[in-house]
């Protein structure tokens, strides 16, 4: 592996996770001062993520990845394997977010757990997006977790998220009406998965396989949270059009019986947890570069140094 130098206080390294046909480049961020450290993986949103989870100009898991390198805690991010083996995925007519996501998580683990500078018993998941949403499925897959991060994690069934967004962007002044007709037709698409999951219709929604969405069918994310025993931060930016205040306050209601459940949401902060005008974000400020609010980056850092208090 080769260093990468990239900062002051951090370095970064190239290595691989996985084995083949899915291994997959990635990158760990460590810092410079000490020996050994806590680390946190980071798993993407929806779509054929980079590793820095780059959304137009900005790259959110970077500025995660050497925010929190810069704090003392090592960062492992990689390409999603519906990026990196684009064409192969789109062949597999029995897709699941096993093989789209969970089975990474858990290589990438593998890496660190074996790696003599990462602490063994402080290796943490950051979810973000649909990422997050799957935060209680991946902690039933890698055991040894040390807590997880639900970063604008949707609670709610996809289709309902779906078409909430579409019915958003829809009414904007500065949604095109080319524009209107794309989101009418991904709205007919959204309403034809829950009869996919319930086995009624054998279509591809969005061009996924029926698999993808009966395997997610009965999955109720804030359900399984509220039987996690595993310490969890649940983070939402307030102008996310995304996950909204209802996908928070359902996680919020599954915290309800347990202590070691951290949640807070930051004003002005869009999905990508950076700062935009108004109370809500807009697609178009996706377009505006950013980064990662610093509050947001020191929030999580001080919640793993310091046993899981609130920040």
């Amino acid at each position: 592996m080769a260093d990468e130098v990239t900062g002051e206080s951090f370095m970064e390294e190239e290595l691989t996770i996985g084995q083949e046909p899915w291994s997959l480049p990635a990158t760990l961020t460590l810092p410079r001062a000490g020996k050994t450290f806590p680390a946190i993986i980071l798993v993407h949103g929806s779509g054929p993520n980079d590793r820095d989870e780059t959304v137009g100009p900005n790259k959110p898991f970077r500025d995660l990845a050497w925010g929190l390198a810069s704090r003392g805690i090592a960062v492992l991010r990689y390409e999603k394997r519906t990026r990196q083996y684009a064409q192969r995925m789109a062949a597999m007519t029995n897709l699941t977010v096993f093989e789209e996501t969970i089975a990474d998580v858990g290589e990438g683990f593998a890496v660190l757990a074996g790696d003599t500078r990462i602490q063994p018993l402080a290796i943490y998941v950051l979810g973000h997006s649909m990422g997050g949403y799957l935060i209680p499925r991946i902690a039933d897959y890698v055991p040894g977790l040390a807590g997880v991060v639900l970063w604008a994690a949707s609670s709610r069934p996809l289709e309902e998220s779906m078409l909430e967004q579409i019915a958003y962007v829809s009414g904007l002044q500065e949604t095109t009406d080319e524009v209107r007709t794309v989101l009418a037709t991904m709205r007919e698409q959204a309403l034809l998965i829950a009869d996919v999951g319930r086995g009624e219709r054998d279509v591809a929604p969005m061009g996924v396989p029926a698999s993808y969405w009966r395997d997610l069918a009965d999955y109720e994310p804030a359900a399984q949270f509220r039987a996690m025993t595993l310490p969890a931060l649940v983070l939402r930016g307030a102008a996310d059009y995304q996950v909204t205040d209802e996908d928070f306050q359902r996680f919020e209601a599954g915290a309800s019986n347990r202590s070691n459940v951290t949640l807070k949401q930051y004003p002005h902060l869009n999905h990508c947890f950076m700062w935009t005008e108004g109370e809500r974000a807009t697609p178009s400020s996706y377009a505006q570069p950013g980064n990662v609010d610093e509050a947001v980056i020191a929030d999580i850092a001080a919640w793993i140094h310091t046993g899981h208090t609130a920040p």
